[in-house]
């Protein structure tokens, strides 16, 4: 099995840490300013809002400036504070969450672990239940409450033991399981005790939030993930269980095709503007700073020839990696396990497929999370000399200008190289398998027999990079006076405040204006804000764009 990291120890280190800062300068002059946004999203106001009658139970299980920026939007906009507001507060960041909720007015707060039974109540059933479980595929077919989907858990599982496929045979499988026996339980309690009409969540997923988000959309309530992405809002309005799979705006090329000819070259002209930045280094993301900034070595397709030994005539397949335990299974997964068996049936495939040669490439993102490399996933297979592995410290934007063709589960990477002409072949459900610029496999079969001919000439190259440029100005981009409002990367967290202070200050009319649409998006019963906004603005723009590569 794959060798254990430091998970563990570093939550340790970083919590000795933050003890460490509480006591600094530093410390005292961050809560200064989350005192002061505190205040200020709670007076923040939409005229002509409406009036939540019902009860809101809002989740305080995450810390993130940008969410508590979001939250206090949907309270705006709906009027939630005129109805019973329930906040639920989780075990960490604690202090912080609590002085949030008190600054938002939110005065009944519960606790998520006083909801739980004790570990010693689910022992026994955690034991039947692991000792029944064969393989980690099995998980997926655990029987759960409501018709919870095991790959729910399964995800769970890979982001605390951080592997590429859950180890059952590992000491801490049994004690994660029990985790997620006292969260299933947990959900369950607390739908029952506060009886919400809408669940306003930051994340659909892992033991905490996936059990509440499908709880309650089996039972009727409607939930809000507020999302955030590329400096904008990109909520979505679940009402039924199918939505926590629909995360991500698609449009299909007839809705494309049935939008004005004018408004059709805005997006494509604009879409390409914005992925010259982002393939440039010049976009603010953690994605972005990692595939086009931070890695800067450059490669071209005669030096990828002489490294390898390939003919440089022949054609390159990039396949590209997803990180392996960042919830493969968010967007529908049922072509296979999860991500390391993907990667791995793909590489097997490869070595059979001599009609190209294949670089698979790592996600950008494995230097960020840290722990199992692609080497581990694949490093024990035979692989001939025309399946290598790509250098993580070469630009992505060069790796791709060495590529034929393209295949990605997830990826941005699909809509960057489909903008560019290139095809892309998905091996199963996606972000944009809708959307006209990538051939989507119908099953595991189908995608293994793809991998072994010329998929690529199915594709109509034309159509390809139109579809992807005009999805990426969709995507991507933002309405023009959205400008003022464009919020931070969420992985900077309280790096945040001074912006979100400048967006209450000084957002005016834009910040007037998101949330009214925000109001008339939920009322509309549309699933995705982004999607919904996009589509009613005639001068989209960019978004989170920097000045130049740092």
């Amino acid at each position: 099995m794959y060798a254990r990291h430091l998970g563990p120890a570093h939550k340790t280190y970083d919590a000795v840490r933050g003890l460490i800062a509480s006591f600094g300068a530093g410390e005292r002059e961050r809560l200064r300013q989350r005192a002061r946004i505190g205040g200020m999203l709670a007076a923040l106001d939409a005229p002509g809002a409406g009036r939540f009658e019902g009860t809101v139970l809002i989740d305080g299980l995450f810390d993130n400036a940008n969410y508590w920026l979001r939250a206090a939007m949907v309270r705006a906009a709906l009027g939630t504070q005129h109805g019973r507001e329930v906040g639920l507060a989780g075990g960490f960041s604690r202090g912080d969450i609590a002085r949030m909720f008190s600054a938002l007015g939110v005065d009944r707060v519960e606790r998520h672990a006083a909801f739980a039974p004790s570990r010693a109540t689910v022992a026994a059933q955690a034991r039947r239940i692991a000792a029944a479980t064969r393989r980690p595929a099995d998980i997926l077919d655990w029987e759960l409450p409501d018709g919870l989907p095991g790959a729910v858990l399964y995800d769970g599982f890979l982001n605390r033991q951080r592997q590429p496929e859950v180890d059952i045979a590992g000491h801490d499988f049994t004690t994660y399981l029990e985790d997620a026996l006292m969260n299933l339980e947990a959900a369950r309690r607390i739908l029952d005790r506060v009886e919400p009409d809408l669940l306003v969540v930051s994340h659909p997923f892992n033991f905490s939030w996936g059990p509440l988000v499908w709880g309650a959309l089996a039972r009727g309530i409607d939930v809000l993930w507020l999302f955030g992405l590329y400096g904008v809002n990109r909520f979505v309005h679940m009402t039924r269980p199918e939505h926590m799979n629909l995360l991500y705006d698609q449009l299909t090329p007839d809705e494309m095709a049935s939008l004005p000819a004018d408004r059709q070259a805005r997006f494509r002209t604009l879409g390409q503007a914005y992925l010259d930045h982002r393939l440039g280094g010049r976009t603010d993301d953690i994605q972005a700073d990692f595939a086009f900034r931070r890695a800067a070595q450059e490669i071209d397709r005669q030096g990828l020839a002489e490294r390898f030994g390939w003919d440089p005539e022949r054609p390159v397949i990039g396949v590209y990696a997803s990180n392996w335990f960042d919830w493969p299974h968010q967007l529908g997964m049922t072509h296979f396990t999860d991500f390391r068996d993907w990667t791995r049936v793909t590489a097997e495939t490869a070595a059979k497929s001599e009609h190209a040669n294949w670089l698979i490439k790592p996600h950008p993102l494995d230097a960020h999370f840290g722990g199992i490399a692609l080497s581990d996933v694949i490093g024990d297979l035979e692989l001939p000399g025309h399946v290598r592995i790509a250098d993580p410290a070469w630009n992505n934007r060069a790796v791709m200008s060495c590529l034929d063709a393209l295949v990605t589960y997830h990826g941005t990477a699909g809509i960057e190289f489909a903008a560019q002409g290139g095809p892309v072949l998905l091996p199963d459900r996606g972000k944009y398998e809708l959307c006209g610029f990538a051939l989507q496999a119908s099953s595991r079969e189908d995608y293994l027999g793809l991998l072994g001919q010329p998929w690529w000439h199915r594709l109509d190259l034309d159509a390809v990079r139109a579809n992807a440029q005009f999805y990426a100005g969709l995507f991507f981009c933002a309405p023009a006076w959205q400008k003022p409002i464009l919020q931070g990367d969420d992985n900077v967290k309280d790096a945040n405040l001074a912006r979100i202070a400048g967006i209450l200050e000084h957002g005016g009319a834009a910040l007037e204006q998101e949330l009214n649409l925000l109001a008339c998006w939920y009322a509309s019963g549309e699933t995705h804000f982004h999607r919904y906004k996009m589509l009613r603005t005639d001068k989209p723009d960019l978004t989170n764009v920097i000045a130049a590569a740092a």
